[in-house]
């Protein structure tokens, strides 16, 4: 299934570039004009009241304050311009990069590896130069947490409809690329990561510390009125004293007294909850500008119109009671921009101890916290899941002859045309084709080293990743039922965990028994790759137990790939003919290079060029 027809990359791109360039040009003329309009405003001030030292005329000062103040609020709004401008120019600078074939300096997700996982490490999905680096165009944590949780796994219920609503939300949003983009910058500006989302939402769990305490929120709101009424009712008192100086200062000493106690009483009030309040700040300090980042985002895809099923269904996710959730957001942001306080230490202590602003700021998180505290998350998740889908969108545009897979649950089957891999250029790449019919099992692929089956293996792999994610695939066309991924291929001893390579195999071969044999019981079938079967045994024992386990797999439901060197193994195919197919890749020596075409053929293998490998690297023979 192709995609509508884009604009090209390349001319749009470069049509943004330009754009950003011009009008950061203007915006720069602007600041310095700005820049120069201030200082003649300062400068003017300044000579007005050296010329007129004692008559300096009243409306200057005003004057000069309206005018300094707008100059500076324009040069603001200039200079956040200039931001975003310098930012959009990054993306579409990078992303003619990404045409070239060059990885982005982008979070690659070397966090996410797990080789326990079932292929994420066989398959390259996680780290430098991989599946995620290649696709990953997030800004926010929740949309890294979305798009690494799509490629681990299909989704579990009606995954078919579940893929469907993806590739329709993904060739929607491929078309529209300023809003990808006017996303991708707003959250630019943010360090978000998913241990400071997990430590908010986190919070969020908690039960309520103040909500509850009724007379402590009347107290906190009632008596600083009081300690106001009486600092004002001080100094009024004050000026109206005409007594001689000895008693003025006496009266004044009996009120600071007074006004000391007072304060140290609402000090003492604030120090029972300091505990508390700091740890709120701990978890929270700093993510208000995260919020704010979330709250752009959010308002940004609100005033948008989808025609997507999915799209709409994110949408409509980001209302509660009729109100957008930028606006809960948004205020959430500014609650926890009032705790910054703690950061301006007299500012601070002052409004601390005479209005208790901490624990103002605490009550007002967790009023908040009860109204829309369950849907923050789910707001954060619908922002996730826009920023994956752009990212597979993002794919599409800049790869437009990529197909959408077709997934089909009513029968266990693959087929790949015109099948390469992602990660390989374009001018490099070679396409394959492979089908797996319903009474096909099992592929047995064979050829000598270096010809392109590990390769090939990885080539379908990748491409079921992406098809059960939702993304388009490097292929002409792609059918393939939403099977659980097996993968045994990059294997290695591992001291720590005192294991050899041959029990590390054994270990993972059992995973992949286990999935069949459980995908048997549920209903799941298993599509596994399978590299180089015991490799860490002897050639005897290699050919018996791998012989032993193909027979054994063969009789479930489960389909795979084989890439091996035994020739043996090809023998399967005429014991089952329809359940097993042979395939090879081959190359010929030409003068003394060994060319490989890297195309896939049926058939079993019959050439070896291990000799003429080591003759080449230098080893005498």
């Amino acid at each position: 299934m192709k995609s509508n027809k884009l604009s090209n990359p390349y001319e749009a791109y470069s049509k943004r570039i330009e754009d950003s360039r011009s009008k950061l040009y203007t915006i720069k003329k602007i600041e310095i004009f700005l820049s120069l309009a201030k200082l003649i405003l300062v400068i003017g001030e300044i000579s007005l009241v050296a010329v007129f030292v004692n008559n300096v005329p009243l409306f200057s000062i005003p004057v000069f304050v309206v005018l300094f103040t707008s100059a500076a609020v324009t040069h603001e709004f200039f200079i956040k311009k200039r931001k975003y401008q310098t930012a959009l120019k990054k993306i579409n600078e990078d992303e003619l990069k990404a045409l070239d074939e060059r990885f982005l300096n982008t979070d690659c997700g070397s966090d996410l590896l797990d080789p326990q996982h079932d292929y994420i490490s066989d398959l390259d999905v996680f780290g430098e130069k991989s599946i995620f680096h290649y696709v990953n165009r997030t800004t926010t944590s929740a949309g890294k947490k979305t798009l690494s949780n799509w490629l681990k796994e299909a989704p579990k219920v009606h995954p078919a409809e579940g893929i469907g609503e993806r590739q329709e939300a993904v060739k929607e949003l491929s078309g529209k690329l300023d809003l990808r983009q006017n996303i991708q910058v707003k959250g630019s500006f943010i360090e978000d990561s998913l241990k400071k989302q997990r430590s908010f939402q986190d919070l969020l769990k908690e039960p309520f510390s103040f909500l509850h305490k009724r007379a402590l929120i009347i107290f906190i709101h009632v008596f600083p009125l009081f300690t106001l009424g009486f600092m004002v009712f001080f100094l009024f008192k004050t000026a109206a004293l005409n007594v001689p100086i000895a008693l003025l200062i006496q009266q004044i000493f009996k009120w600071l007294l007074i006004l000391l106690l007072i304060l140290l009483f609402q000090n003492s009030v604030t120090r029972l909850f300091r505990k508390k309040i700091t740890r709120i700040y701990r978890l929270v300090s700093k993510y208000f500008r995260i919020l704010n980042a979330y709250a752009q985002i959010i308002a940004t895809l609100e005033k948008q119109d989808f025609t997507s099923s999915r799209m709409n269904k994110i949408k409509q996710e980001l209302i509660h009671d009729n109100k957008p959730a930028s606006k809960y957001i948004g205020k959430l942001s500014t609650i926890l921009g009032c705790f910054e306080l703690r950061t301006n230490g007299l500012l601070y202590a002052l409004l601390n101890n005479i209005l208790f602003w901490d624990l103002h700021c605490a009550y007002r998180f967790e009023r908040l916290k009860k109204y829309v505290g369950k849907q923050i998350p789910q707001w954060f998740e619908a922002v996730g899941q826009f920023e994956a889908l752009s990212s597979f969108a993002n794919t599409l545009y800049n790869n437009q002859e990529w197909a959408f897979p077709q997934i089909v649950e009513s029968e266990l089957k693959l087929e790949a045309v015109s099948a390469g891999h992602p990660l390989i250029p374009e001018k490099e790449r070679i396409l394959n084709c492979i089908r797996f019919e319903k009474k096909n099992r099992l592929a047995v692929i064979t050829g000598p080293n270096m010809a392109g089956k590990t390769t090939f293996l990885k080539t379908v792999g990748v491409n079921i990743i992406l098809a059960l994610a939702g993304s388009p695939v490097c292929a002409s066309s792609f059918v393939t039922y939403p099977f659980r991924l097996c993968t045994s291929m990059k294997l290695s001893d591992s001291l720590d965990k005192k294991l050899s390579l041959f029990y590390a195999e054994l270990l993972r071969l059992k995973m992949i028994y286990d999935a069949i044999r459980e995908g048997e019981e549920k209903g799941k079938p298993v599509f596994y790759l399978i590299d180089e079967m015991l490799k860490g045994t002897n050639a005897m024992d290699r050919q018996k137990g791998s012989l032993a386990l193909m027979h054994r797999l063969l009789d479930e439901r489960s389909k795979g790939m084989l890439a091996t060197h035994d020739l043996k193994l090809t023998t399967l195919e005429k014991e089952h003919p329809v359940k097993v197919a042979n395939y090879y890749f081959d190359g010929t020596i030409e003068g003394d290079k060994l060319v490989f075409d890297y195309k896939l053929k049926s058939g079993a293998c019959r050439s070896s060029n291990a000799l003429d490998l080591m003759r080449k690297v230098g080893i005498k023979l």
